[in-house]
């Protein structure tokens, strides 16, 4: 038989035509993708990677962040109440120096509910070490599995290492310490990979009876109860993370809508948004209600959190906002590197496209001269916008898959320019990422900040950059990798040259982004303050509507008796360097008749049994909140006075009292519990579709697998020629 000798000649195995039939090989050609297996030292290499970039908080020693005693202090708190018996807390009593606010109802519950596990298994000092860690590690191997739908195993494995020494990561985990912010880094890769998978040859078939059918199989194609699953653990995990998710996904499956001129992608990510926000909805729903019992507005009104100051490389004249800068250039400079990085890769790799593709179109034309007939796809080492040559992969797999493929089936001409379609909407989609992430960064994107819902909660345009490190790393290896080379050094040189790239960007991150911890801000004193039973301070955004949180006094007393509700407690202490913010509470200033110590108190309830001397108001140190249900002698006590600093004030008549005060379900969080429910019953019903759906196809693939017969084409053997040779 005759073999097109051009293909040898070049060192390169010739392309696979396309099987006959419809729809014949879905089931196989899966199998049969060229992706060389390199056992475990794939993800081994990104765990190495992660431990190299966290190496040095460990070398360190105690380190500090922006956000670290945030974190810290609310890791204790939610121990503390795991051991008091609340399995999920609410409300964090060490805040407000021991007045507590509801910082759990609004911040998503994974990050702060791992830190408190992660304190039982390990010393303090030793958890924000483990999250950094683990973080990243997530990280990685979410890009690496994303790029491994286009890159084989080695690249794929660069690509992971590349978003683990982004400059973002590091900033975010050294300097930030966003503990929940880089759990992005693992929820974002995954979401792209399924929402930039293609539709099945299955969906697309045109043997489908109707367009109805072809759309009820897009949305069921197996990813959307995953893409649900993945969505869910965006928004439990940070808040702006689950924004970008959601923006990511809706943008993605308007583009595959209109790319594939079908309804499926939306109507499926549609699906899966419902759903994904629906499970979550036992922490959604309560937090957006319960929005107006708080003061959640600073967290975006406050200079420094807004949209219009935190431009690229912006300048500002505020004095407030001058000690900002460094950090904002920083983040610039950052956002600069990664995106130029991403569409300089982005530019490489279509560039080397367009050259094979060309050279494919001429292997093509002379396979036809020798005789072969029928049409033609590229394998899956040369598809157009696919996966890069690497030498020495084995297509015994996809040999044998032509020799056991019938060829009788009618001819599918539109196939090859669905797949190679397809192919192409992942690499243009994931080169969009970071072109439109840099149109964000500009003040020309203002009205898209202020027309789209939520958008502004972002507070940074750069935290955007989360969604930039996946297509970064993926076109920074699939740039530099040199997988058409013949021999392996140069593979090896890229190999060693990224490691030391990687390497200096680790040591010049540590050097610039990592602090020394000011006197109290280290694990250790924050953990001694906790354990004091002192508190700390409160939070701007938890704080009552009208109320001032850093009015709260130190020391206060469980229970002051008072016969004037708005009465001062605490005052500043002369010579203190807190003079101008802190109040501090003494017996000896006066305002209380008699102060008392609770019977008993945990995280979200206290018991009070007192004699009072005289009526007057209770003056309780315990921020009010409506979920609060005091009760005095057994009769609820409302229309409860409201003071400046928050704390609750009661009305008791003069004898003996018993006051409880118990945290209680509202009904708003009745309702995101029932919307969970019904969301998981939901995402069951649609599992089950998907594994049918998977079922029915395994056993048409199977039957499709029969020996050939000798009326079959001579396609199939021509391709069992190409891939022999």
């Amino acid at each position: 038989m005759t073999r097109p000798l051009l293909h040898r000649e070049r060192g390169r195995v010739p392309p696979v035509p396309r099987l006959w039939g419809p729809g014949r090989l879905q089931a196989l050609s899966r199998a049969s993708a060229v992706r060389p297996t390199a056992g475990g030292w794939g993800p081994g290499l990104i765990l190495l990677a992660a431990a190299i970039a966290t190496a040095p908080i460990l070398l360190h020693g105690p380190f500090c962040g922006d956000d670290f005693e945030f974190h810290a202090v609310g890791w204790f708190d939610v121990q503390q109440s795991w051991l008091h018996g609340v399995a999920y807390p609410h409300w964090m009593a060490s805040a407000n120096y021991g007045a507590g606010e509801a910082r759990f109802m609004f911040y998503p519950p994974l990050t702060w509910m791992l830190g408190a596990a992660l304190g039982f298994v390990l010393p303090w000092a030793l958890v924000p070490v483990a999250m950094v860690f683990l973080f990243l590690a997530g990280s990685g191997l979410a890009v690496r599995r994303l790029a491994q739908e286009r890159l084989a195993d080695a690249p794929a494995t660069l690509a992971g290492c590349a978003a683990i020494f982004s400059g973002f990561a590091l900033f975010t985990a050294y300097e930030r310490t966003a503990f929940a912010e880089l759990t992005g880094g693992f929820w974002i890769p995954l979401i792209l990979l399924l929402a930039l998978r293609p539709e099945s040859q299955q969906t697309q078939d045109k043997q489908e009876k109707t367009s109805r059918a072809r759309i009820f199989m897009g949305i069921f194609n197996g990813s959307a109860a995953a893409l649900a699953l993945l969505l869910t653990g965006a928004w439990l995990s940070n808040g702006p993370v689950g924004v970008m998710a959601s923006y990511l996904l809706a943008g993605l499956a308007v583009g595959a809508a209109i790319w594939t001129r079908s309804w499926a992608p939306l109507l499926r990510a549609s699906l899966a948004a419902a759903l994904g926000i629906g499970l979550a909805g036992y922490s959604l729903i309560p937090a957006a209600w319960e929005q107006r019992w708080v003061d959640l507005r600073a967290a975006v009104d406050y200079p420094v959190f807004s949209v219009e100051n935190n431009w690229l490389f912006a300048r500002h004249t505020d004095p407030l906002l001058a000690p900002f800068e460094t950090v904002l250039w920083r983040a610039s400079w950052i956002a600069v590197a990664m995106i130029g990085v991403a569409l300089a890769g982005a530019a490489v790799v279509l560039w080397r496209q367009i050259r094979l593709r060309q050279e494919m179109s001429g292997q093509h034309e002379a396979a036809r001269k020798q005789g072969a007939t029928g049409p033609y796809q590229v394998s899956g080492q040369h598809e157009m916008l696919g996966k890069h040559e690497v030498p020495g992969h084995d297509f015994s797999r996809a040999a044998e898959a032509a020799k056991t493929t019938r060829a009788s089936a009618p001819e599918d001409q539109s196939a090859p320019t669905s797949r190679a379609g397809s192919v192409g909407r992942w690499w243009v989609f994931l080169a969009l990422i970071p072109a439109v992430v840099l149109f964000l960064q500009l003040p020309i994107s203002l009205p898209v900040w202020n027309l789209l819902p939520k958008l502004r909660f972002l507070q940074y345009p750069w935290r955007w950059l989360l969604a930039v490190e996946a297509p970064m790393g993926i076109f920074f290896a699939a740039a530099v990798w040199p997988a058409r080379a013949r021999r392996n050094w140069p593979r090896i040189a890229v190999a060693c040259l990224c490691a030391g790239l990687f390497l200096g960007t680790t040591i010049f991150a540590a050097r610039t982004f990592l602090r020394t911890c000011r006197e109290g801000d280290s694990m250790a004193d924050l953990l001694e303050l906790f354990q004091g039973g002192g508190g700390v301070e409160g939070t701007d955004e938890y704080e009552p509507p009208g109320a001032d949180h850093w009015q709260v006094a130190k020391g206060l007393p469980d229970a002051c008796l008072s016969e004037d509700s708005d009465v001062v407690l605490g005052a500043p202490v002369s010579g203190s360097a807190e003079a101008s913010q802190t109040p501090q509470w003494d017996a000896s200033q006066g305002g209380c008749v008699k102060t008392f110590s609770a019977a008993s108190r945990g995280p979200q309830q206290m018991r009070l049994a007192i004699d009072a001397p005289r009526a007057g108001f209770l003056i309780l140190r315990l921020m009010r909140y409506p979920a609060w249900r005091v009760t005095v002698n057994g009769k609820a006590a409302t229309d409860l006075p409201e003071r400046d600093d928050g704390l609750i004030a009661v009305p008791v008549p003069a004898g003996r009292l018993d006051l409880k005060v118990d945290w209680i379900a509202t009904p708003d969080v009745l309702v995101g519990r029932w919307v969970s429910g019904l969301a998981l019953g939901l995402l069951l019903w649609v599992v089950a579709i998907e594994r049918q759906r998977r079922k029915d196809w395994s056993k048409i693939g199977k039957t499709l697998q029969t020996p050939p017969t000798e009326t079959e084409g001579r396609a199939p053997a021509v391709a069992e020629e190409h891939v022999k040779g």
